[in-house]
Parts: C-alpha cells; sequence; structure tokens
C-alpha cells in the first residue's frame, strides 16, 4: 500500500472514531454493554492492525532513510545542485515527519482503547442463565457474539462488586489519538516537545 494512501487511511479512521464518541456512562443492560464492548474491540484491533503495517513499512523510525544518503561535499556542489538537495531533503522529512506522527496518535489511540476496555471489563461480571457461569475481565472477551459458550442468548449483567472502574472518564480518553494533534499546536514554552 502506499504511504500517503495508509496514512490517509489511518487518519479517516481516526476521524470516524473522534466522530463517532462513545459514552459508557449509563450501561445498565447487557445489550448496551456489549455494543460499547465491541466497538471498541473492533477499533483497537483495527487499529493494531495499521500499527503493525506502519511499522513493517518503517514508520517508526522514518528519519534513518535520510541519514542514510549523506550529501557530497559542498565543495563538489553546484548552487544549484545545494537548491535541489536542500529542496528534497525538505520533502522527506515533511514526509518523515507526517509518518512518525500518525504513528504516534494511532499508539496513543491503541493506549486510549485499552484503558476503556480495561474499566469495561473491570465494571461487568456477565452470567448466563443456562449454564449459571460467571465471567469477569478478559472473559468477557468471548461474549462478543452475544451468546454464551453454551449458546444461550439469556445473559445477565451484574455490576463488579469488586472492580475498579470509572465509565464516566471514557468519553474523555482521547480515542482517537487526538492528543498528538493538540500537542503540535502548542507553542514551544507550553510542552510541544512532550514525548519526543
Amino acid at each position: 500500500m502506499n504511504e500517503s494512501v495508509l496514512i490517509a487511511k489511518a487518519e479517516r479512521f481516526l476521524d470516524g472514531i473522534r466522530h463517532n464518541r462513545v459514552t459508557a456512562d449509563e450501561i445498565n443492560d447487557f445489550q448496551h454493554f456489549i455494543e460499547v464492548y465491541k466497538s471498541l474491540k473492533s477499533n483497537l484491533e483495527e487499529l493494531q492492525e495499521q500499527r503493525d503495517t506502519m511499522e513493517i513499512k518503517g514508520y517508526k523510525t522514518p528519519y534513518r532513510s535520510l541519514m542514510k544518503y549523506g550529501r557530497a561535499p559542498k565543495s563538489e556542489m553546484k548552487v544549484d545542485d545545494i537548491y535541489d538537495v536542500n529542496k528534497h531533503t525538505q520533502y522527506f522529512r515533511m514526509n518523515a515527519a507526517a509518518k512518525k506522527n500518525i504513528l504516534d496518535r494511532v499508539k496513543s489511540a491503541i493506549a486510549s482503547h485499552k484503558i476503556a476496555i480495561g474499566h469495561l471489563e473491570e465494571f461487568a461480571t456477565l452470567s448466563c442463565n443456562e449454564c449459571n457461569g460467571k465471567f469477569t475481565g478478559h472473559e468477557i472477551a468471548t461474549f462478543l457474539s452475544g451468546r454464551c459458550k453454551c449458546g444461550s442468548s439469556e445473559i445477565q449483567l451484574e455490576i463488579n462488586p469488586h472492580g475498579v472502574y470509572r465509565l464516566e472518564i471514557i468519553k474523555y480518553l482521547p480515542l482517537s489519538g487526538i492528543i498528538w494533534l493538540k500537542c503540535q499546536n502548542f507553542p514551544l514554552w507550553g510542552g510541544r516537545h512532550l514525548g519526543r
């Protein structure tokens, strides 16, 4: 896949997440819970796939290719050649910055999704009326189809009395990785160097 196409695809996906906000403040039944959980899980899988593709394509260290092709000594170059080399170097630097920024944004979105999923897994205890099984934590992922392992769809959602969760923070998490866009707009004295 072309690099600009991969960047555009990732940006479209992240913008879609930003416009489809997830709110989990008032989960009171299994259907609403599993809908939110399924949405976050599918987004996380897509984001991890995009991250892996970007890392394979070298987005983790995009500036390395700039260092690989060193410059010829200036005494041997003509003025026009120096101008062309500087112009091309600037283009490749901008391209490398775009790669690094989108990878950072995807990683931020992955971290936010993992936090949100963790809070949901701590919040719920799912119990099946058919087999009398109780499921918490990572076991909840088995209910993505809306059914228990035994095939029953009669599932009850109970609040986990021992769980550590805060569902109200999920709507404030930067699920679309927007935090990196905001950091880029900080002035240098205001923390633009964060995470760099």
